[in-house]
């Protein structure tokens, strides 16, 4: 490789790394303005709860307070057999766990209804600072 083309090739590698230190500084910042936002709904909520208020406004937007239910898988088994006897698929959502899959092709192992893509990508490894 000509030097020139190795001496651009390292720059853009030293570019990618000030890039993800920007990034993980970014996101930093993100993450305790989040906080900050969790512990406000938290103080809203319990404020909201002890007056017994469902809702609330302020100059900006207004708030409101409901019960909001998730579903929580108990039993794997049963409702895999309730899927299977039902046919109710939409209670799942559609995506491959890879390393399962991956784990079944290095076990040379067909899965039905699953195609390989390959994508060539870069990995980057941060060196030792020079002194």
């Amino acid at each position: 490789m000509a030097a020139d083309t190795t001496a651009a090739l390292g720059g853009l590698i030293d570019q990618h790394f000030k890039l993800k230190a920007k990034k993980t500084a970014a996101q930093r910042k993100v993450d305790a303005v989040d906080a900050e936002i969790a512990a406000l709904e938290e103080r809203v909520r319990a404020i909201m709860r002890e007056a017994k208020l469902d809702g609330a406004k302020g100059k900006a937007g207004s708030a409101a307070l409901g019960m909001h239910v998730y579903p929580t898988l108990d039993d794997y088994d049963q409702f895999i057999a309730h899927v299977k006897k039902t046919g109710h698929f939409d209670l799942l959502q559609r995506r491959l766990a890879v390393g399962a899959v991956r784990e079944r092709w290095e076990n040379d192992e067909v899965v039905p209804g699953v195609t390989q893509y390959k994508e060539l990508k870069v990995t980057f490894t941060a060196g030792r600072a020079k002194k």
